[in-house]
């Protein structure tokens, strides 16, 4: 059976072991599992919907936040703010989304993950035992200011 070459594609940012991204993560990942750092704690499916709030130290591109990507197989899609407009765009379709806790659009992001039923947790970093922490869902509340407080406490 062959595939249908006009399918499309969703998800651009896997990685994949065959791309020269794909493959540095792979390698990062294998060097950060051989110098003992782990992850801990109940990361989601890559088949539930939760955004990841990801904590200082983990953003994007860099070598510890594959370690992390690499728990949820790299399904995750980072968003990112919109630049032309005050407002994010909506946020898209796909069940895992990464977002920068000290992003500008994170209040947007919580509103939209609110009114979608999405579930939040946040992730950090414990550089002094070596682990990356996922801590357990949390609903958005009715009060977005609260949990931007709950998030900024919990990453300072």
């Amino acid at each position: 059976m062959s595939r249908d070459s006009t399918a499309l594609t969703t998800r651009t940012s896997k990685a994949k072991r065959g791309s020269l991204r794909g493959g540095l993560k792979w390698l990062y990942l294998r060097i950060l599992r051989l110098s003992g750092w782990k992850c801990e704690g109940p990361f989601p499916r890559p088949t539930h919907q939760a955004m990841l709030i990801m904590g200082p130290g983990l953003e994007q591109g860099r070598a510890i936040t594959s370690l992390a990507e690499h728990r949820m197989n790299f399904t995750a899609d980072w968003i990112y703010p919109q630049v032309d407009g005050m407002h994010s765009s909506p946020l898209p379709e796909q069940n895992l989304l990464l977002v920068d806790h000290c992003s500008s659009h994170l209040a947007d992001c919580l509103d939209q993950a609110a009114i979608r039923g999405i579930s939040i947790q946040l992730i950090r970093m414990v550089r002094s035992e070596r682990r990356i922490q996922c801590n357990t869902p949390f609903k958005p509340s009715k009060f977005p200011e609260r949990d931007l407080a709950y998030i900024h406490r919990m990453f300072s």
